[in-house]
């Protein structure tokens, strides 16, 4: 067996580097080979087959029926724990440790899922109690995915670079520790069907990013079926949770491609504004403004900056 890939435009099977020399030597004109990907469809449903034996991980309930009994088949050997304690070297997160922890979680992360976040706030509210505040936080970033850094401009009308937050949950981290100054109030948010959701206000929201209610023809939808040639009017309410400071940005991306202009006046905690436009081609855009707040309100640090993201549809016919 070889291992490799293939192109079915260019009717190309190229083999893995470490396909075994023997096996290809073996190959000559008129050869025939069977490309079998029995196991890139299996790796599709392994999850199915790997229910975690430990308490708590509600992610996984809908593979098991009313009674808590498993609906597949599983594998003795769970692959999953392995991986996470690799990972984290060695950790087996009883939610028992020393120290203060400020949790850091993006909600638009395909590897690291919201409600994994929240499974080990439950493992550390279980091992420490009421105690658990005095030493741990959860904050929540929308429209922030894995990796960080500069965000591509095809991908920045829908992420967000989520340095400046994770640079001020480092400093509200040392704060805590070295001066004992407790960090503002973590994210406040409900469960649903695993999905983490915040609540909708800031106020109550809590957290570090400014909260963004984008409005589109003067309804809350956030779609709009319009006509080639005719304006639309976007609106936005934009508030920062209580002590997270203000907001100094505002950009607009009306169609969607990453290329964001400027619309702001003075920095404070509460701004309203909308904007126009005219689509002249029919398509479906994704609008979407960017709004960053700063802790101390400061308009030329690139460092510790809170951003968010609020996008809409815009279908023109």
């Amino acid at each position: 067996m070889a291992k490799g890939e293939s192109n079915s435009n260019s009717k190309v099977v190229t083999f893995h580097v470490d396909t075994d020399a023997a096996v290809t030597a073996q190959l000559q004109e008129g050869s025939k080979i069977r490309v079998d990907n029995k196991k890139f469809l299996a790796m599709h449903g392994v999850h199915r087959h790997q229910l975690p034996t430990r308490e708590g991980f509600y992610g996984y309930d809908y593979l098991r029926d009313a009674s808590g009994t498993r609906l597949y088949p599983q594998r003795s050997n769970l692959v999953a724990p392995k991986i996470s304690k690799s990972a984290s070297g060695g950790a087996t997160h009883s939610g028992k440790f020393n120290g203060k922890m400020i949790v850091m979680d993006n909600l638009m992360d395909y590897d690291a899922f919201g409600w994994h976040a929240d499974w080990y706030k439950n493992t550390v509210l279980a091992a420490n109690g009421e105690k658990a505040n005095d030493k741990f936080h959860l904050h929540f970033s929308e429209n922030a995915d894995h990796y960080m850094g500069e965000v591509l401009t095809s991908k920045s009308a829908r992420l967000l670079d989520f340095t400046g937050l994770y640079e001020q949950h480092l400093w509200d981290l040392s704060a805590w520790c070295e001066k004992s100054t407790v960090p503002i109030t973590p994210t406040k948010y409900t469960v649903n069907n695993a999905q983490i959701q915040p609540l909708a206000r800031a106020a109550e929201r809590k957290g570090t990013q400014p909260v963004i209610d984008l409005s589109i023809n003067g309804y809350d939808a956030k779609r709009a079926d319009v006509r080639k040639g005719t304006t639309v009017n976007f609106k936005i309410c934009v508030e920062v949770p209580p002590g997270a400071g203000k907001v100094f940005s505002v950009e607009w991306d009306i169609e969607g491609n990453g290329n964001y202009v400027k619309n702001f006046g003075r920095v404070r905690s509460k701004v309203e504004t909308s904007v126009s436009y005219t689509y002249s081609k029919s398509g479906t855009y994704f609008p979407s403004v960017r709004v960053s707040s700063h802790r101390e309100g400061k308009v030329n640090t690139p460092y510790a900056l809170a951003t968010n993201l609020g996008r809409g549809r815009v279908v023109v016919q």
